[in-house]
């Protein structure tokens, strides 16, 4: 899951949106997505209110 969602990450357009929608139904993308954010493979301005249009890349740490 962490995979897939460091590849839609590396796309320009990626969302926290676009990330969410990767998940089945399960809940497990979301919590990823999260998680990856927390430890600095995702980065978003965590400065401003966070929706789903936010902006998210791929961060620093691999």
């Amino acid at each position: 899951m962490a995979g897939e969602i460091g590849k839609e990450a590396s796309n320009d357009a990626a969302t926290l949106g676009s990330l969410f929608r990767l998940d089945t139904g399960n809940g497990e993308a979301i919590a990823v997505v999260w998680h990856m954010v927390w430890s600095g493979e995702l980065d978003t301005n965590l400065s401003k209110r966070l929706t789903m249009e936010t902006p998210v890349r791929a961060g620093l740490v691999a």
